[in-house]
């Protein structure tokens, strides 16, 4: 799929979306194995980042967006499903003074594509395992561009990754107090449910209900965008998450 790092244009092209089912190594699609109850019952973690397409490439021009630059692409993105589809996402994810068009975009095509998907799984699961599942998200912003090409300047993909396994250096040096903060909350938050089956901070409750945002403190909300995939799943978004 050749947009899949951007926000979707109403397609039928799915390719790069999909698990690859070959009937051998995945016997099956994800979500009905679970529904079938071909799965291993273990305490499941499920984690992605608010702005996980930050770490993809932007629009070439998106440094120089003013904020009815950002209303005219999205609105030529989503006028493919629907007028009120495009009105509605820019209410939910509008450019203001303190937030900027990257920011929103990169928003919005994380939850679109990553986001959104990660809460269903986890609640397919929650919905098919007895062992407990909980859902995080990394909303730790670096401290400074990470990667190439300008970097990513918000939380992006495998960023948690980095952190679990103490490699923020290698990019971020000198780590700040933020950057060694959610690398040691990382740690232990991951830790913790390898070795107890439960996240290290005690608010943090199973899945649905209680949703763990990683930052260089750790809190908890109820769930992570949810009237926005609400909105995006009920218009016909759903095809377009990356389905795990």
């Amino acid at each position: 799929m050749y947009d899949q790092y951007d926000i979707p244009t109403n397609l039928d092209r799915f390719d790069g979306s999909m698990a690859i089912v070959d009937g051998y190594v995945v016997p099956e699609p994800p979500f009905e194995a679970f529904a079938s109850g071909f799965k291993m019952d273990v305490p499941f973690l499920v984690g992605s980042a608010g702005q996980e397409m930050d770490g993809s490439k932007p629009p070439d021009d998106m440094g120089t967006w003013n904020k009815p630059d950002y209303e005219r692409f999205v609105h030529q993105r989503l006028l493919t499903f629907s007028p009120h589809v495009a009105d509605m996402a820019l209410k939910l994810y509008p450019v203001t003074a303190n937030t900027s068009a990257r920011y929103q975009w990169a928003s919005m095509v994380s939850d679109i594509r990553v986001n959104c998907g990660n809460n269903y799984l986890a609640l397919v699961a929650a919905r098919t395992l007895s062992s407990p599942v909980y859902r995080y998200v990394n909303t730790n912003r670096p401290s400074k561009p990470f990667g190439d090409g300008g970097g990513s300047i918000y939380p992006f993909h495998t960023h948690d990754v980095y952190a679990f396994f103490g490699s923020l250096n290698q990019y971020l040096s000198p780590l700040s107090a933020s950057d060694t903060a959610f690398e040691q909350n990382m740690r232990n938050e991951v830790l913790s449910f390898v070795r107890t089956g439960h996240p290290k901070t005690a608010a943090w409750s199973s899945f649905p209900g209680s949703t763990g945002l990683i930052s260089e403190v750790v809190r908890t909300v109820p769930e992570y965008h949810q009237p926005e995939c609400e909105f995006f799943f009920a218009n016909g978004l759903w095809p377009y998450s990356w389905r795990q």
